[in-house]
């Protein structure tokens, strides 16, 4: 409810995507996930990467949601798109990140660190 609200006041902003991903997180720690997903990619649409400083993080909450929902492989290819672009979402990031535990047995995961 509190995100509907933030919404309303925060309009067509170029940035809008952050707010909207934020509440697909939410949503997500919820166990709303169908919701989140379709939230989360609704995010990703206002901001894709490359439009701007908050796209990564966009992109990151939503590879965040596909680790709750189990889908591994998809985290992983957008982790690696996330990584094209410079953000505070750097490898080394990556590697400490405790909320990507979920990826790292994935064959994937190893070579995206290389």
């Amino acid at each position: 409810a509190a995100y509907t609200g933030m919404l309303a006041v925060w309009g067509d902003r170029v940035d809008r995507g952050q707010v909207v991903s934020a509440r697909a997180w939410a949503m997500a720690l919820a166990g709303r996930i169908r919701e989140a997903a379709a939230q989360g990619d609704t995010a990703v649409a206002l901001q894709p990467l490359g439009s701007g400083v908050q796209a990564p993080y966009v992109a990151y909450l939503r590879t965040r949601i596909d680790l709750i929902a189990g889908d591994r492989r998809r985290a992983i290819e957008r982790l690696a798109g996330i990584l094209r672009y410079p953000a505070h979402l750097s490898l080394g990031w990556i590697r400490i990140d405790r909320t990507l535990a979920g990826v790292r047995d994935e064959p994937g995961y190893e070579a995206l660190l290389q």
